[in-house]
């Protein structure tokens, strides 16, 4: 699996360090992120997406529990 954490970094810099609370909105740019970096090169289109995916959202709930405290 490619680094999670430049993928997260990817999505912070997409945005603006602003991440957003809606669900949704994380998921299709996530998803557009992924198929970009896909289309680059910087992920390999054998790469488990789900697994990638599933991290991404970890990462998102943990950020936005963290903002809360």
């Amino acid at each position: 699996m490619p680094d999670i954490d430049s993928i997260w970094e990817e999505l912070l810099a997409r945005f603006d360090y602003v991440v957003p609370e809606s669900h949704e909105a994380f998921i299709e740019e996530a998803e557009a992120a992924i198929g970009e970096l896909t289309e680059l090169g910087k992920i390999s289109p054998e790469e488990d997406v789900k697994a990638i995916m599933e991290a991404l959202e970890v990462r998102w709930d943990d950020y936005l529990k963290e903002k809360k405290v």
